[in-house]
């Protein structure tokens, strides 16, 4: 879903999103940069990205850089720091996260170079290729200030416009969670001043580059898990490192969760799901995929033996409340299981440790023309 910014300012762009009645997919959200920087005097930038004694190049990771703070509310309440050092942050964050084939690859929409070890001070002198004061300086700090020169050029010489898309180094888009419908955003991007974002000699003369509302858009994506078609979902790392001994897992519809007089808040059923599995640590184990048939239960035995095996019921020789004509197909007592124990007896009168690993739980559904759901 496109979210246009409520207001745009030379200091300040704000995104309101209202209250979505979809769940909303925070690690598939991104925000869209459409900018074309020019001079005070409304010109093009044109002189200063040649082999010459000039430079005038956009900082590093650029559509991150534009930014000295991004305040996050979700329903009135600020869940972000207030420091204006957001573009030290993400820069940072990006260092220490990612590698130089990242740099390449999946960063590079963001505007990242590769050139990490850049001159203190730009002069004259440093940003001439051909001067002594240039060949002084490091192989690196060399090939910094060649790459940027090329990225000048990409960027605006003649007039050019460049799109960026990058997802904020604020903490909700990197934890793999899913905000709840009916929750308000507001966004708050407030811009750092135009000398922090170029690179150049002190005195860029008729080159200053202005700031100004018109030269950088910025549009939020807001990534949707409303399913009414065909998709593959994916529970990733839910349990924050950590492996469970056991899992359960339901699936209801949300107006059943979000509570209605006339909604069974306790009807786990299988809602279209056609497979099911666990990922532990990049591999699908402990149990092969559960297949299901989405138009009858002719595979519903084989999935309500795994729910037996996994909550413990075939090696204690005895069941627990769910029987088999709850389950499956058509019925309200679908509860999906994984027993993660190398014994499978959970409830032996031995300490189990919780392992640390990394699980991620997949499952494909059909289309849900009838109404959505929430995973429990």
């Amino acid at each position: 879903m496109k979210v246009s910014p409520q207001t745009s300012s030379i200091t300040l762009i704000e995104v309101y999103v209202p209250k979505p009645t979809e769940f909303i997919d925070l690690a598939g959200s991104f925000v869209e940069l459409d900018f074309a920087f020019k001079t005070t005097a409304n010109g093009n930038l044109t002189s200063r990205a040649d082999a010459t004694a000039n430079l005038l190049s956009s900082v590093n990771n650029i559509a991150h850089s534009l930014f000295k703070q991004i305040k996050v509310k979700l329903n009135g309440t600020l869940i972000t720091e207030q420091v204006d050092m957001y573009h030290l942050k993400a820069y940072l964050q990006t260092l220490l996260s990612f590698d130089r084939e990242d740099g390449e690859t999946i960063l590079a929409p963001a505007g990242w170079r590769n050139d990490i070890d850049c001159p203190q001070t730009y002069t004259a002198a440093k940003v001439k290729t051909d001067d002594g004061a240039h060949g002084a300086l490091s192989a690196t700090q060399k090939a910094s200030i060649k790459a940027q020169k090329a990225d000048a050029r990409n960027y605006y010489v003649g007039g050019k416009h460049r799109i960026l898309r990058m997802v904020p180094f604020v903490d909700m888009f990197h934890q793999e969670k899913w905000l709840a419908p009916r929750t308000e955003m507001d966004l708050k991007f407030y811009l750092n001043p135009v000398a922090l974002n170029f690179n150049a000699e002190s005195n860029p003369g008729a080159e200053e580059v202005r700031q100004h509302v018109d030269d950088i858009k910025l549009t939020f994506y807001v990534c949707l898990k409303c399913g009414s078609s065909p998709s593959i979902l994916g529970l990733r790392n839910p349990f924050n490192g950590k492996i469970p001994q056991r899992i359960v897992m339901g699936i209801l519809a949300t107006v059943g969760f979000n509570g209605q007089y006339e909604e069974e808040p306790f009807a786990f059923g299988q809602f279209g799901v056609e497979w099911l599995k666990q990922i532990w640590n990049g591999e699908e184990y402990p149990y092969e995929t559960m297949q299901f048939n989405t138009e009858n239960g002719y595979r519903d035995m084989m999935g309500y033996h795994r729910f037996l095996e996994a909550t413990g019921c075939l090696y204690r020789k005895g069941g627990n409340m769910v029987r088999a004509s709850n389950w499956g197909h058509g019925k309200n007592c679908t509860l999906f299981a994984w027993s993660n124990v190398a014994d499978g007896r959970h409830d032996d009168p031995i300490l189990l440790p919780k392992e640390a690993g990394f699980i991620n739980i997949q499952l494909k559904c059909a289309a849900q023309t009838a109404q959505r759901t929430i995973v429990i």
